[in-house]
């Protein structure tokens, strides 16, 4: 494929996740998570995403929008090199994966890929909101908050739907325990990043019943780029 920057096994490899992808989409579950499995098992030690040489920067990417908005920074950055896309393999492979046992209820082997994933991407946002629903199933709050906040401090890194699921669900989080100034804050920067979302607007709802005296809710709401609701 090209020597020192993607192999063929990885690159195969990254084929690989695009047909359990398309697996997913049909409804095939079983299918996608044992093809995501194999993927996922052949993470490597040594891992990057993004490559650079002399003569040009190669990015392994999640999709289209992932590259160009990358592609965007570089080119405002003023580096004369070309920007390349290359499949994303591994990563890939972990956050589907996690994906899919979230959605069984396989939640620490969820947990286990999702940290497999973040030691080949450690700021990928998708994965970091997934592994903060993971914390906040097991009650792990401070963990979920730290991860919430990472989200929204990696800047215009991240997209903005990101950045915005990060403060809702942090703001319920807040609420829940009782910081409702901060939760309210929280719910009110995630509707400036992306107005009109109606999780927000039921999150301020809540604050303001809660500083009436209104009950805690029984179950924390966490909200990854899903759209997911667990309440």
């Amino acid at each position: 494929m090209l020597p020192g920057i993607v192999s063929d096994q990885e690159d195969q490899d990254a084929q690989r996740v695009d047909i359990a992808l398309e697996a997913m989409e049909d409804s095939d579950f079983s299918t996608a998570e044992r093809v995501l499995l194999k993927v996922a098992q052949r993470a490597p030690g040594n891992y990057q995403s993004i490559v650079e040489t002399a003569d040009a920067i190669y990015v392994k990417s999640w999709g289209v929008d992932d590259f160009s908005m990358m592609a965007d920074r570089h080119t405002a950055s003023g580096d004369p090199r070309p920007m390349l896309a290359l499949r994303n393999a591994y990563p890939r492979a972990c956050y589907y994966l996690a994906f899919l046992y979230i959605e069984q209820g396989q939640i620490a082997e969820a947990g286990k890929w999702l940290d497999v994933g973040l030691r080949l991407e450690p700021d990928d946002p998708r994965m970091l909101l997934e592994r903060a629903l993971v914390c906040s199933e097991v009650g792990d709050l401070s963990g979920a908050t730290r991860l919430y906040e990472k989200v929204f401090g990696l800047g215009e890194s991240a997209p903005v739907e990101y950045r915005a699921a990060a403060l809702r669900a942090l703001g319920w989080i807040l609420a829940d325990t009782g910081e409702l100034d901060r939760a309210e804050m929280c719910f009110l920067e995630s509707q400036s990043l992306e107005s009109g979302n109606e999780v927000a607007d039921q999150g301020l709802s809540y604050v303001i019943s809660r500083r009436a005296g209104g009950p805690v809710r029984s179950r924390m709401i966490a909200v990854t780029n899903h759209g997911r609701i667990e309440g």
